[in-house]
């Protein structure tokens, strides 16, 4: 019998969210592959970066948001993943 496991993504902690803006947050990671590594997260649900909306992946490429000016990571990389 199949068991729907819990989406660690969907209930946040308000003080693990680093910044969000409508459509998604971001947050630590808690195995960060280097210094200042965010996730970004949509709040909606779907299988992969290319199927959120034309205004999710906006959102999510959005760093308007970001907490202040003195964030500013060394690079910045794309890592996709589907579920």
């Amino acid at each position: 019998m199949f068991t729907e496991t819990p989406c660690p993504f969907c209930s946040p902690a308000d003080e693990a969210i680093v910044f969000r803006n409508l459509l998604c947050y971001a947050r630590h990671d808690r195995f960060p592959i280097s210094e200042g590594h965010l996730l970004i997260v949509p709040f909606r649900h779907e299988a992969d970066f290319f199927s959120l909306t034309p205004d999710e992946r906006a959102a999510a490429l959005d760093w308007s948001g970001r907490p202040d000016s003195s964030w500013t990571p060394s690079s910045t990389q794309m890592v996709i993943m589907s579920a």
